[in-house]
């Protein structure tokens, strides 16, 4: 149990060796004995073991392919994991999403670029910003009340 609530809570192995933690579960139990920083280490490697066995065997059983990607598995708190950490890591979620994103940019990248200079263009000129919005107006276009911007190529 002990090796559980370490993986659970995202504590660190030397957990066991704290000695507030140790009068505490001498107090509730006084035969338990707590088990020592290499026997955690052990029972989490034990556990992540099984549990790997377990992923397996599940996505052994998917008829279709699967592809995963992560990057630094770790967490600060259990809240940045999503379903309780069964699938997948906030951060890795947020990861697929920005290189799914970036492909799609790079289908883009032509038309992006001539939108990008064509804002440049109109913006570096009060004549040329002034004949836009006329257009836009001539056209139909939302009045938002706001000028014409450029984005932020890194967001």
């Amino acid at each position: 149990m002990c090796a559980e609530a370490i993986i659970e809570h995202d504590l660190p192995y030397s957990f066991v060796d704290y000695q507030g933690i140790r009068k505490w579960i001498k107090y509730l139990n006084p035969n338990v004995i707590m088990p020592s920083r290499n026997t955690a280490i052990s029972d989490v490697k034990k556990n992540y073991e099984k549990e790997k066995e377990k992923l397996k065997q599940e996505m052994a059983r998917i008829p279709n392919r699967v592809c995963l990607t992560s990057d630094v598995w770790t967490a600060c708190t259990s809240e940045d994991l999503l379903c309780d950490g069964d699938y997948f890591h906030i951060r890795c979620s947020a990861h697929i999403l920005n290189l799914i994103v970036q492909e799609g940019l790079k289908v883009a990248s032509d038309a992006l670029h001539k939108i990008r200079e064509s804002v440049k263009y109109v913006k570096t000129s009060y004549r040329r910003m002034k004949k836009f919005d006329d257009c836009v107006r001539e056209n139909g276009g939302v009045e938002t009340g706001l000028e014409i911007r450029l984005d932020v190529t890194t967001r």
